[in-house]
């Protein structure tokens, strides 16, 4: 059964990063940039918890729910679908004037030189390239570039489709010219914006609170301690799919409110009724680009994990897919990774609510001062890879000597999620929306 879920926050948002939060005076609970997918599917696992419970009863064992696999989230806003704005395309600025400079694999100028993100002698120092120097686009407007003060964090779907299918030179033109447009509403209000082409960094409201005396409700001395939450803007909603273990039936009518994040911030679920069919599915722009091309690139809408860092497990030691890749993605389509356009890694920690039993006791983190005997702990904090990082991919030959269509792959795997699978028990990333993909073509002189 599947259905989608609306959730629109109605209090500002918290979403903890991995550092320690105790009871340490003045201590800071720091939140990330945005709402993690294990979140979104932990808050929507609950709330079927409790739905369930409140139709059949309390004694029912609803660990079944678990399963419930979750695709998102996804912002949107007026009506349109963000996503995180790709690494690969970088905005500069020389004055008023402002460059779009897609950064993607160069020829090596000699063997001598670095490479980008690892050095000379680094790992895999042969896939990644120098960083692209920024082209001037004309001699009247010559100079020095450098990257742009101000850059959106989300573009909408709209030009972020018109990226991965047809990234030419007129089109990075007008997306500086959005870009500039986008910059000057920042200057009126950052909480409203009217272009709706991008999306800033969310801002964080920070609280301080103080710590009461369970037994007799008055304020502990020297206890105050700061929290940090996101604060979305107006109408910007979350998005998600999700889909039900079989034998478990659907109760229609969803429209509750109900915690999300720290401190039992509420938001409210909704089921999503209108919405179109295809708006999960592969643009056709999309896929005509990427018919029997020969490169293509993969875009993280949603942080990925990865046992190897950054690398995908379905990659082997010479950066092709190997057995992995075909049962994940379900095809015999055989590739190789050329470069990777990825940021800093992100913290992904979070609580286990389940509580923990004698036998468990192995598994919890040495570095807690949690008493654990009946209660949860914390989790283990893991590198996801962030959202809009870019992996560039060449199609290769089958053992029959024959390349496959990305095209294809592209409308099935269309914001599914290509994480690896994860040894804990506890993480379920395939199944939270973690590394959910976009496809585009990857246009370039041959390497």
């Amino acid at each position: 059964m599947k259905t989608f879920i609306r959730v629109q926050p109605l209090d500002p948002i918290m979403i903890r990063d991995g550092r320690p939060f105790t009871r340490t005076p003045g201590i800071r609970a720091h939140t990330l940039n945005n709402i993690s997918p294990s979140v979104l599917a932990g808050s929507i696992r609950t709330l079927l918890t409790k739905r369930a419970q409140a139709s059949e009863g309390t004694s029912t064992n609803y660990k079944r729910l678990t399963k419930t696999k979750i695709r998102g989230p996804v912002y949107v806003w007026k009506d349109q679908m963000y996503f995180a704005v790709p690494q690969d395309a970088q905005v500069y600025e020389n004055g008023e004037h402002l460059h779009i400079q897609p950064v993607e694999p160069q020829p090596k100028p000699d063997e001598d030189s670095g490479f980008f993100g690892t050095g000379k002698m680094g790992l895999y120092d042969d896939l990644w390239l120098p960083k692209v120097a920024v082209s001037q686009v004309t001699e009247a407007k010559s100079g020095e570039y450098k990257l742009a003060s101000k850059q959106p964090t989300h573009v909408s779907a709209a030009y972020m489709y018109r990226w991965l299918s047809q990234p030419t030179v007129s089109f990075r033109n007008e997306y500086a010219d959005q870009v500039k447009a986008w910059q000057e509403e920042l200057k009126k209000s950052t909480l409203k914006p009217e272009n709706h082409t991008f999306l800033p960094l969310f801002q964080k409201e920070e609280r301080t609170h103080i710590e009461h005396d369970l037994l007799t409700s008055r304020a502990k001395d020297q206890q105050l301690f700061n929290t940090q939450s996101l604060v979305l803007p107006k109408d910007l909603t979350l998005q998600a799919e999700m889909i039900l273990p079989e034998q478990e039936q659907w109760r229609e009518g969803l429209s509750e409110l109900h915690p999300m994040g720290g401190k039992r911030r509420l938001a409210h679920f909704t089921e999503e009724h209108t919405l179109p069919e295809d708006r999960w599915n592969c643009p056709e722009e999309v896929a005509q680009a990427l018919e029997n091309q020969s490169y293509f690139r993969i875009v993280l809408a949603t942080p990925a994990y990865f046992r190897r860092g950054w690398l995908p497990s379905w990659l082997n030691e010479d950066m092709e897919s190997n057995d992995s890749f075909g049962k994940l993605f379900n095809t015999t389509l055989r590739v190789r990774l050329r470069w990777a356009c990825v940021p800093r890694w992100e913290a992904v920690s979070g609580w286990r609510m389940e509580k923990t039993m004698a036998k468990d006791q192995a598994t919890v983190p040495s570095t807690s001062t949690k008493p654990y005997k009946g209660e949860g702990h914390e989790k283990a904090i893991r590198r996801m890879v962030p959202a809009g990082s870019v992996y560039f991919f060449e199609v290769i030959e089958d053992a029959q000597g024959v390349k496959g269509n990305p095209a294809e792959l592209a409308k099935a795997m269309w914001l599914q999620s290509i994480s690896d699978t994860n040894r804990r028990h506890e993480a379920f990333d395939q199944e939270d929306g973690c590394g959910l993909a976009l496809w585009g073509v990857w246009r370039h002189p041959d390497l």
